[in-house]
């Protein structure tokens, strides 16, 4: 909690800092960083707060905080630059309401909150079911950190819930189509361990596993990027990645093929020794040419605080012009922030919807597959390139996996 810090530095008691954020009439500005955070206008001058430097790893569900001219409350447990004062009722209790756009709302003495349910977050969790049951997998032990992922839902940002998806695209899309499924179909993501699963029912299925990951059907070893049957009672072991981060496993039910599955070419996007590339901003005007110059000479290392939601990178800080506040705006996959204490900040899958540190760059889409396949430890270097550069890189590689993907869906088929 921030509340006593917070009323050192501008010279006010505690009890003061509550009294002038209860006393004043909000209007929610937008929905935007995680599902149910209210951006909210009219804080009281007399509070008007720099964001923390580095931002925290985790905030409670419920929290009341202050950033730069707004405060905010929020509904779930996320990381935050802002600082916190008080905290809500936790969401989903009686007191919780809907937030609307626009609409001003009170803060009391006792700080009671608001709570945003997505139509988006029910959907996602009706489909995780029924992505598991449709299988027929049992998870007898589920891996450090193993999701059901797709191509990503689009269209509810705007309440706060990232698209997420699989974060190497190349990867899932392969496994999905060595067993003739559709690329956009949901599949398992296995990060740095795998799960160990057992065949239910009565039905065979075929099933695949790409990345670089180490696996075993019944104690026998199988081989990556190939079509394999698995039989009721058969329990599948993906044990560990080899190299990268993660895998994935695709499955449909199947009958055993008319001839065996040939091994598909390995393409695994870890293997790619470049630097990642990126197109400069959209707010490098806050670092000018030295402090990009500096970060693209350094070298960085992913943490061990990185996961799903961002990459936090350590190496030599990225020194700013004009401070690093800006009013919260919207953050796309692989932007690139540079809080307050220098250390970039790579937006992933996870990622907030908005934010208020600068972004220096972002990592064009052709990197993408290979950037999530990076793991705590690994190093990473950057180099610029213009806008149509990035553009021809991602059409040139995107066409050639549609035509190399359709291919082996049509020979899958054929087998």
């Amino acid at each position: 909690m921030d509340l006593a810090d917070l009323a050192a530095l501008h010279h006010l008691t505690p009890q003061q800092v509550i009294h002038l954020h209860s006393a004043a009439l909000y209007r929610v500005y937008m929905i935007g960083f995680m599902p149910g955070f209210a951006y909210l206008g009219g804080l009281d001058p007399r509070l008007h707060t720099s964001r923390r430097e580095s931002p925290r790893l985790k905030t409670p569900a419920g929290s009341i905080s202050i950033g730069g001219i707004q405060t905010a409350v929020g509904s779930v447990k996320a990381p935050s630059g802002w600082h916190l004062i008080g905290r809500t009722p936790r969401p989903g209790s009686r007191d919780a309401v809907f937030i609307q756009h626009r609409r001003p709302y009170p803060f009391y003495a006792s700080l009671r909150g608001h709570l945003y349910t997505s139509a988006g977050a029910r959907r996602l969790s009706s489909r995780l079911d029924m992505a598991i049951m449709a299988n027929g997998l049992e998870v007898l032990t589920p891996g450090v950190y193993t999701t059901v992922q797709d191509e990503g839902r689009f269209g509810f940002e705007d309440c706060g819930v990232p698209p997420s998806g699989a974060m190497d695209e190349m990867s899932s899309s392969i496994a999905n189509a060595l067993v003739g499924n559709q690329v956009s179909t949901g599949v398992l993501e296995f990060t740095l361990t795998g799960a160990t699963l057992r065949l239910t029912g009565t039905a065979p299925c075929r099933f695949a596993v790409t990345g670089d990951m180490q696996l075993t059907l019944d104690d026998r070893p199988l081989s990556t990027h190939c079509r394999h049957i698995m039989l009721p009672g058969s329990t599948l072991r993906v044990i560990r990645a080899c190299s990268g981060a993660r895998g994935y496993l695709a499955a449909t039910p199947g009958t055993v093929p008319r001839q065996a599955s040939q091994p598909a070419q390995r393409l695994m996007p870890q293997r790619e020794r470049l630097p990642g590339r990126l197109v400069a901003g959209p707010q490098q005007g806050h670092f000018g040419q030295a402090g990009l110059a500096c970060f693209l000479a350094g070298e960085y290392r992913v943490s061990g605080e990185s996961d799903r939601m961002g990459y936090r990178l350590s190496g030599p800080p990225v020194p700013h012009l004009q401070g690093f506040n800006i009013v919260s705006d919207a953050i796309s996959r692989d932007s690139i922030q540079i809080p307050g204490n220098g250390q970039p900040i790579i937006a992933m899958n996870d990622r907030q919807t908005t934010g208020g540190y600068p972004k220096i760059a972002t990592v064009i889409r052709a990197d993408l597959a290979r950037l999530g396949q990076q793991k705590p430890g690994d190093s990473l270097r950057f180099e610029q390139v213009s806008v149509e550069k990035a553009e021809s890189l991602w059409i040139g590689r995107h066409q050639h996996m549609q035509r190399w993907l359709g291919e082996l869906h049509e020979a899958v088929l054929r087998g």
